[in-house]
């Protein structure tokens, strides 16, 4: 069989997949990782709807986009200096917004894109002597 699945099994024997998560709850589910993921509907549905909370939650009306760490880091201090990675990670963090319902959420992006435009006018003027709008590879709010 399927090793992916046979962790999930070992953990919730012939159960059906209402069953399952009722009794073992979501993260012994999640244990099969992506292959068991796709043979259970109810747990796609689940992690579907878990990603739409997480991109809603942190980022929508006029707060600040998404980044690396999200609203729910501990403390100060955040890995990656909680800082804006304009690389594919923030890309990756919004492709979904509209496809899945919520262009709301993309809103705070379009927002601050705008305004890292305007002072990359500037950026690129006095460093590069360049038209135009420049941003490097990290910047914050």
């Amino acid at each position: 069989g399927d090793p992916a699945v046979g962790a999930v099994e070992s953990c919730v024997g012939s159960l059906t997949t209402g069953e399952r998560r009722r009794s073992v709850g979501t993260e012994c589910a999640l244990q099969g990782g992506g292959r068991a993921v796709r043979r259970d509907a109810g747990l796609q549905a689940l992690v579907w709807d878990y990603g739409r909370y997480l991109l809603a939650s942190s980022s929508w009306g006029d707060s600040q986009p998404a980044n690396l760490v999200g609203i729910w880091s501990e403390g100060l201090t955040t890995p990656w200096a909680g800082d804006y990675h304009l690389n594919i990670n923030m890309q990756m963090m919004y492709w979904a917004a509209h496809a899945v319902g919520l262009p709301e959420a993309a809103r705070p992006l379009d927002t601050w894109l705008a305004a890292l435009a305007e002072r990359g006018e500037r950026t690129a003027l006095c460093m590069y002597g360049a038209p135009g709008w420049v941003a490097h590879g990290f910047t914050d709010a």
